[in-house]
């Protein structure tokens, strides 16, 4: 690989986990992403991690389970279904628990 291109939505604070990912994984292809995973949830969410990650699980796992997505806004009502954000909400009320209040911590899980 000679270069990379990446391009990124507005709505960048989903997209962190996995820019992370890419920047790491550019400098390393054997890279353990579980691990790298874990390096990024507990520096960016601090005491929070472990529900931020769940957070951002539940919301891999709908877009992979969806029977399709063409990228458009319109597919996310069947994907985001009341269930599935129900859930979102859950892990996002734990984060914000768990977090100090004032704290960097608590902004960055309100940046969501």
């Amino acid at each position: 690989m000679i270069a990379c291109r990446v391009e990124c939505h507005p709505a960048w604070a989903y997209h962190g986990p996995s820019l992370y990912l890419a920047a790491k994984i550019m400098w390393n292809p054997a890279l353990d992403v579980d691990a790298t995973l874990d390096d990024y949830f507990s520096r960016f969410y601090g005491p929070a991690a472990r529900p931020m990650r769940t957070h951002f699980e539940i919301l891999e796992s709908a877009i992979q389970k969806a029977d399709y997505h063409t990228g458009n806004v319109f597919d996310m009502p069947h994907i985001l279904t009341p269930k599935v954000m129900d859930k979102m909400n859950i892990t996002l009320q734990q984060a914000e628990n768990l977090a100090i209040d004032d704290s960097i911590y608590v902004r960055r899980v309100n940046i969501i």
